[in-house]
């Protein structure tokens, strides 16, 4: 519970180099929690080329933070038809959660950025990546090792959200 509690809004990072051992755990760790254990809806995609995170700003204005991020993972949804896009779409939610856990427990910081449903963030990363049409950005989490110790957290509890069996 440490770990959930202690989740936050890294918004700097350092240069630091994050290892490839710790990327791909953290990927790991993420697709275990995926739900639909035999359906594959969904695609990662390893961002560390200093050039693509430095264009990411230029369609995405909340991104600036990338701009310092060693790297970033987009989580993109895989759809073929109309009716499977909101099951891809909560399975990418309850990845990217995953995913969050996962950098907090390797001493690392992130933050999720939403891609879909803004059209110029979705255009903008299949350009970018050369993504096909079917591959759906979805959320992209810049990592590294946190700046400093702040951060948003927007984890506080607040028990006059909370209601029993009425409102």
């Amino acid at each position: 519970m440490d770990t959930m509690h202690a989740l936050k809004s890294t918004l700097r990072f350092s240069s630091r180099v994050i290892p490839a051992n710790v990327v791909r755990e953290i990927i790991r760790s993420a697709m275990i929690s995926s739900h639909r254990a035999n359906a594959v809806a969904f695609q990662f995609v390893v961002i560390d080329d200093r050039s693509i995170l430095d264009d990411i700003p230029t369609f995405h204005s909340s991104a600036q933070m990338v701009l310092d991020a060693p790297i970033a993972i987009l989580i993109c949804g895989e759809h073929a038809d109309e009716l499977s896009k909101d099951a891809w779409f909560r399975e990418c939610l309850a990845i990217s959660e995953h995913l969050l856990i996962a950098v907090q427990a390797h001493g690392l910081g992130a933050l999720r950025l939403s891609i879909y449903p803004v059209d110029e963030r979705i255009d903008g990363m299949q350009s970018l990546l050369g993504l096909p049409r079917t591959i759906i950005p979805v959320s992209l989490i810049p990592i590294g090792y946190p700046l400093d110790d702040e951060g948003y957290s927007s984890r506080r509890y607040n028990g006059t959200k909370v209601h029993y069996n009425h409102w």
